[in-house]
């Protein structure tokens, strides 16, 4: 006889403290915006749902256990690579309460090597690839009724034989409106706060309560060392303006926000949807601020720019990556040193600050094409500047290229963060040492040349902002005593 029973299911997001203690730019803390939007739809759906964020609550691995109830029927977590190991020792941990609970994983690394990662993980029972709303509703609705989950799209399992299974990818959500708003209520929201190096340039800017925000998935450029096509694929979808509106007056109503990081890949795209936004947010005069994600090549229009910074804009960043032009081609990233020299222009013409992300090591790089890139820096003069070694991140071409080439120096996937200790690859050039050693470089000669000393002197204005650059000096300083490897 069919047993109905409904499923307590139960989404966690795993410590990983211990991962990116190591990471000094690390400060701050997001909220786990993929459970959440999760746990939105499951309940829209009628499910009832409960997350723990382990970092928000300070619960490492070692006490987690006193937090499990013994009642999980479905577990769900995340897969960044550098906390998947983390995350299974999550699902070991709370099997032990509950033996017969379903894991479930996804996340970025399960949806690049879905195979590899069930084959690792013992305890784990399902791989979600791509977007995960709609396919953790299926099997947790399936596993509720007792039915068979073997051929749900968009799910990796273990076969009756026993090998891994990997089904089709699920096709993605084509309506982004008719997603619920995440489900913020189950998050303690006033435990987030903005990363250290995003924030608080001139001191004004309320810091707390904060979140992440999406107002699109996807991203329709192909740059070999970005991710983002692993679980959206290269297609882009747009909330519209209406619904954008909608979930920050929520937010900032209901809890208060007052600073978004709009975690796009790519936020201002020039059209009528943007202009509807920004009009919004100009009208609602809500002393919000937020930070956004902007490629160069897309910065065109001065008035647009001027409207953004109007909105709220406090701070602008730029995946620049490089300042070579040879670099950037072997990055698929097609843009020129002229376009990021006009991107920043204009940025400060629209009084914008600003940040430049730099990657050193991507294959092509040499150290003759690297000082390019520190001079043009130098020259553009970012309010910020982040200079990141290589990761070939799982799904990505620069991950195809460093195990084809034989790259990987370091591959536990503990080392895969932004800021490591020891590379994760050299290239045909670089050594891991060699590395460091740029990385080095490029912090003492941007931000210890006296004109950018003296300028961020005459620039303070409050005791906020000393507070902010001894952050921003002490996460440099832990930087440059970083021990080089031999």
């Amino acid at each position: 006889m069919l047993r109905i029973f409904m499923a307590n299911v139960f989404l966690i997001n795993a410590p990983y403290t211990e991962v990116y203690s190591k990471v000094p730019t690390a400060e701050g803390l997001n909220p786990p915006l993929g459970l959440a939007y999760i746990a939105a739809y499951l309940r829209e759906n009628g499910h009832e749902i409960k997350i723990l964020d382990c970092e928000a609550f300070k619960i490492g691995l070692k006490d987690l256990h006193k937090y499990i109830p013994s009642d999980i029927d479905v577990l769900g977590v995340g897969s960044m690579s550098a906390s998947v190991n983390s995350s299974n020792k999550t699902i070991e941990i709370v099997k032990e309460r509950n033996p017969d609970c379903k894991a479930v994983m996804g996340g970025s690394h399960m949806s690049a090597i879905p195979e590899l990662t069930l084959k690792s993980y013992p305890k784990l029972d399902y791989g979600i690839m791509g977007e995960a709303e709609e396919t953790m509703l299926e099997l947790v609705n399936a596993i509720e009724k007792e039915k068979d989950t073997e051929n749900i799209l968009g799910t990796a399992s273990r076969a009756k034989d026993g090998n891994v299974r990997v089904n089709p990818r699920r096709s993605l959500i084509e309506d982004l409106d008719k997603m619920p708003y995440p489900a913020y209520d189950l998050l303690p929201m006033k435990k987030y706060s903005p990363p250290a190096h995003h924030t608080n340039f001139d001191g004004t800017v309320k810091l707390t309560p904060f979140s992440l925000f999406f107002s699109s998935r996807g991203c329709a450029y192909n740059c070999t060392y970005c991710a983002s096509k692993v679980v959206w694929t290269r297609k882009m979808r747009f909330r519209s303006a209406e619904n954008v509106l909608g979930e920050i007056d929520l937010l900032h109503q209901d809890y208060g926000v007052h600073c978004l990081e709009i975690a796009d890949d790519i936020f201002p795209i020039e059209g009528p949807r943007l202009h509807k936004i920004l009009d919004g947010l100009i009208e609602r005069n809500y002393d919000l601020k937020f930070n956004c994600l902007n490629r160069v090549d897309l910065v065109r229009k001065l008035d647009t720019m001027k409207k953004i910074r109007k909105a709220g804009c406090y701070l602008m960043r730029f995946g620049v990556e490089s300042g070579s032009e040879i670099v950037l081609k072997s990055m698929k990233k097609y843009t020129t040193k002229d376009q990021i020299r006009d991107a920043f222009k204009m940025c400060k013409e629209a009084g914008i600050p600003n940040s430049a992300s730099l990657i050193i090591g991507h294959p092509g790089e040499t150290r003759e094409t690297f000082r390019e890139t520190l001079d043009l820096m130098k020259e553009v003069q970012p309010t910020i500047a982040h200079f990141f070694i290589a990761i070939p991140l799982v799904g990505t071409e620069l991950y195809d290229m460093a195990i084809k080439d034989n790259l990987i120096e370091n591959p536990d996937w503990e080392n895969w963060v932004q800021m490591p200790e020891i590379p994760v690859m050299r290239n045909e050039s670089l050594s891991p040492h060699d590395m460091l050693e740029l990385r080095k470089m490029a912090y003492k000669e941007f931000y210890f040349r006296p004109s950018y000393l003296i300028q961020k002197f005459l620039s303070i204005r409050n005791f906020e902002q000393i507070k902010y650059y001894l952050r921003g000096a002490r996460a440099v300083v832990s930087l440059l005593k970083v021990k080089e490897i031999a």
